[in-house]
């Protein structure tokens, strides 16, 4: 009688509980709740992510690599409804926290490495990040095939007790990448002529709001300073600001605007200043079965431009299927900087500075079921004064550029899967087809792009295997040679921490060795193996 009394008392509870969350969300699936004897239940607060895809520059492939990252976009999707996660029991403990790793070693290919980062946060107003990266490496088989990389950034980030938020990074970058991509059964170069020294700084500092302000109004503004430095023969100043207002009306809704303004301007030219604006004005709607953005783009370069700004979304199933799409344009700079890290070969200089246009109309699916995320999406983008690449006549071991009109029909997509609590597999994949105005092709850029990789734990999360396989079809070129090969490119890693402070780590890249040419007379390394040690504090 007693047990009877007991399992009515438990399950008039469970009911009067299960009324309270249907209250707080009718949507709520079923399957999500899960009820544990003796637990406090809290709901968590669901964050809608935007949907920002990120399409892979033209150059996705470094010659040399050393730090595995397997996803070469984000995957962003629409969250699931709130969940029921029980606090009151015992849970698996969470992941140690270090605020500073340090990871060196030295590899075949005559290669020191060595990264430190550092983070700090007091647990209320200041975050503070240092990071510090030495890559380089000489082979022996190709004379003055090598490079060497430096990077070094710092920042910091203040939030006042008014609700500012106050941040400012410094960046610098010196790289020196040989040109060693000539006829070496004709020419020879000795190492300081075949060097290419290129170095860039940045200064940035914004302000935002840290919290929702009494008046529902996000704000943010931001200014940059960055300077290019090639060869010491050319150098390039270019000037950011960036801001924006948003508005919400009651909890969803907003009307906002974005601003950006540039100037690119090489020291010894005047005459050759890019100098151009973006406004764009929007309003969101946001309801729980479909959003819009409506908005426009005034762009000013030579004269001022309208652009379409619009992107709609429709919740079939909600979290696991998303149906979206949107028409976008305006202006994308190309300055000796941005094009230098697609290129590290480019010539130095530009006989002009140009920004290219552009109209992009795109849909997709994106959603996710148990484990698996995924995202699928289509294009269709033209592009005016589109970058291509060919051999620089007056030294061919540079390439130049060809600007021309380009339209191209994108086909892409991404996929996530948990496997298990201890496994990940991720792949992506992108499709372009070109059609030039004046090029026979698009000299230099690739049209196929696949990734695949995965992540494997094991002995208490303190042996961490690592793998993926990437694959490029050969890029066209305008020379005799028509095409050059494809990338396939195989690489395994893995991270042993046996105690609590000290690990090594072990790579083996390229095991194809496949010495494939992303720039013309500019074979890759092949295959090759690096280990060290992984230090955290």
């Amino acid at each position: 009688m007693i047990k009877i009394k007991y399992k009515l008392l438990t399950l008039a509870i469970v009911l009067s509980f299960s009324y309270k969350l249907s209250a707080q969300n009718t949507d709520l699936p079923s399957e999500q709740v899960e009820v544990i004897k003796d637990f406090e239940a809290r709901i968590i607060k669901a964050k809608i992510i935007p949907f920002a895809i990120q399409v892979p520059p033209p150059d996705t492939i470094r010659q040399f690599q050393y730090t595995y990252e397997l996803s070469p976009t984000q995957l962003q999707i629409t969250p699931n409804p709130p969940t029921i996660r029980p606090l009151a029991m015992k849970r698996e403990a969470p992941e140690a926290y270090y605020p500073l790793l340090l990871k060196a070693g030295y590899g075949t290919q005559n290669s020191p490495y060595a990264k430190l980062s550092y983070n700090y946060f007091n647990g209320q107003n200041l975050q503070l990040h240092l990071d510090g990266l030495y890559n380089a490496a000489h082979s022996n088989q190709i004379q003055n095939q090598r490079f060497q990389d430096i990077d070094l950034n710092a920042g910091v980030l203040i939030t006042t007790e008014a609700g500012m938020a106050i941040n400012s990074s410094f960046g610098y970058r010196s790289s020196n990448n040989f040109l060693y991509g000539y006829d070496h059964d004709i020419e020879s170069f000795t190492a300081e002529q075949a060097q290419r020294p290129t170095k860039s700084s940045k200064i940035e500092l914004g302000i935002s709001n840290a919290y929702t302000t009494e008046a529902n109004v996000d704000y943010r503004l931001s200014a940059s300073v960055e300077q290019l430095k090639d060869l010491n023969i050319y150098k390039e100043n270019t000037i950011k600001i960036n801001g924006g207002l948003k508005k919400w009306i009651g909890d969803h809704n907003a009307l906002g605007i974005d601003i950006g303004w540039i100037q690119i301007a090489p020291q010894d030219s005047l005459e050759n200043t890019l100098n151009h604006y973006q406004i764009k004005p929007f309003y969101k709607l946001s309801g729980n079965i479909v959003q819009l953005r409506a908005g426009v783009n005034i762009a000013k370069n030579n004269t001022v431009a309208i652009y379409p700004d619009a992107e709609a979304q429709i919740n079939i199933l909600p979290g696991r299927l998303l149906l979206f799409g949107g028409w976008t344009g305006g202006l994308k700079t190309n300055s000796q900087l941005q094009l230098l890290q697609i290129n590290p070969y480019l010539r130095p200089g530009r006989d002009s500075l140009i920004t290219s246009t552009y109209q992009e109309i795109y849909a997709g699916v994106r959603g996710a079921y148990k484990a698996l995320h995924y995202e699928l999406k289509a294009g269709y983008e033209n592009i005016n004064q589109l970058p291509l690449y060919a051999q620089y006549q007056a030294d061919t071991r540079f390439l130049d550029i060809l600007y021309d009109d380009t339209k191209i029909l994108r086909m892409g997509g991404q996929v996530t899967a948990a496997v298990h609590k201890k496994a990940e597999l991720q792949a992506a994949w992108l499709y372009n087809i070109y059609n030039t105005a004046q090029q026979d092709k698009a000299w230099h850029l690739p049209a196929f792009d696949l990734q695949l990789g995965g992540i494997l734990k094991l002995l208490e999360n303190k042996l961490r295997l690592e793998a993926y396989l990437k694959t490029q079809n050969g890029v066209p070129v305008l020379h005799e040679r028509n095409r050059l090969n494809a990338l396939a490119d195989l690489s395994i890693g893995l991270d042993y921490l046996p105690f609590k402070n000290i690990g090594l780590y072990l790579q083996a890249n390229n095991l194809l060795n496949n010495k494939r040419e992303r720039w013309i007379n500019y074979p890759s390394f092949g295959m090759n193996l690096h280990g060290g040690l992984l230090l955290r504090f």
